[in-house]
């Protein structure tokens, strides 16, 4: 077979006219004739190639296991490669490599017995999924960065609670160290007094560095990392700070956990908490303008055994009409000087946690938000 035979069968027009490289070799894996699209991909002139083997246009791994496989192939026909498609590495003739498709597929004609091997250059798509898995980690670090401005942004509307639960066991360290200086001026008859003191100091401490520690924990940065959580434990803690700001507002915060067995899920116990912390501050605001009893009621109950649900409700001004859906849209406010973006990344959290989060008006006043959580089913 020649590469320049005047007589030109259809196959051949074919394969001189076709975008992807076309290789036919002999059974011993010497080349016999390329396309213009093989020459186009390796750098080779068909001259160049025609009568070497076709291990030219592979790295030196492959080139070690090619005549093997043609030879078991002939021998036993155990496929490696020919009949069956697959990604691999072609190298130019500057030693250059790139990703191809091959599929080869064996010619029987008695009088001319072969293979020919069809190579797509990879090289766009790689280049392409290379590009979309960089634009899904950079929309996935600036969601990342959304969440935790919004945490922190959320520990800063509850600032003047937090100086207030800071600053009280601060004072009372201040007074008792004071009174233990004027115990020790004037002379110290009774030790155990002394010691009274000092452990009120140290219990203050504690109760400060508690504050300290919640807030740091709930606005460290941290990437999303799902755990078997148990929610009555992980959301105990956020309430406990969320305490903090409801006293402010004059505000009590009720928890209604479910006495009986609750399973486990599985979600990231900060942004869980990020979502609960949201909806409590949301409920306290929602109240600031309404007289009566303000109280916002954390309800933790299981749905079947495959579900959690979490519920955050309040007795302050509700959802206006037909704006139920609309309240997890991003930069939708019914706050006048509200951003819009709190619901929609607690609807983004609990989605991202395989959960759902509705709204609804109560019948007496106020909303209650609820989302669930899939269960840990099973072992």
């Amino acid at each position: 077979m020649s590469q320049t035979n005047p007589d030109q069968s259809p196959f051949f027009t074919l394969l001189d006219a076709a975008i992807d490289g076309i290789v036919v070799i002999n059974e011993q894996g010497i080349i016999e004739r390329v396309n213009p699209a093989v020459e186009a991909l390796f750098g080779f002139t068909a001259d160049e190639l025609i009568g070497q083997n076709v291990k030219i246009l592979m790295p030196d791994g492959d080139r070690l296991r090619h005549d093997d496989y043609l030879q078991r192939y002939l021998e036993t026909g155990e496929r490696r490669i020919i009949g069956i498609g697959r990604e691999t590495i072609g190298q130019r003739k500057d030693r250059s490599e790139f990703p191809l498709y091959l599929s080869v597929g064996h010619i029987t004609e008695p009088s001319q017995p072969g293979f020919v091997g069809i190579l797509r250059d990879l090289t766009s798509q790689r280049d392409s999924e290379r590009e979309i898995a960089q634009t899904e980690l950079e929309i996935r670090q600036l969601r990342e960065r959304l969440v935790h401005v919004a945490r922190v942004s959320t520990l800063g509307e509850m600032v003047t609670g937090i100086a207030h639960e800071v600053n009280q066991p601060l004072t009372v360290i201040a007074t008792y160290a004071q009174g233990c200086r004027r115990m020790i001026d004037s002379g110290l008859d009774d030790p155990a007094e002394l010691l009274e003191a000092v452990n009120t100091i140290a219990s203050q401490a504690e109760r400060a560095a508690t504050v300290i520690n919640r807030i740091r924990n709930f606005a460290k940065k941290s990437e999303l990392v799902r755990v078997a959580s148990d929610c009555p434990e992980i959301l105990a803690e956020v309430i406990a700070l969320a305490e903090v700001y409801a006293a402010e507002a004059s505000v009590k915060i009720v928890t209604q956990f479910e006495k009986n067995y609750l399973p486990l899920v599985m979600v990231d116990p900060i942004q869980m908490q990020q979502v609960v912390l949201n909806l409590i501050n949301n409920a306290i605001e929602s109240m600031s303008g309404v007289a009566g009893d303000k109280v916002v009621t954390v309800c933790i109950a299981g749905l079947g055994e495959d579900r959690v649900e979490v519920s955050v409700a309040d007795t302050g001004e509700g959802i206006p009409a037909g704006l139920e859906e609309k309240v997890f849209d991003t930069f939708f406010s019914t706050k006048s000087n509200g951003l819009g973006v709190g619901l929609a990344i607690c609807q983004s959290l609990v989605q991202a946690q395989g959960g759902k989060i509705t709204v609804q008006n109560n019948r007496g006043p106020g909303c209650t938000f609820r989302f669930t959580l899939p269960a840990i089913v099973g072992d």
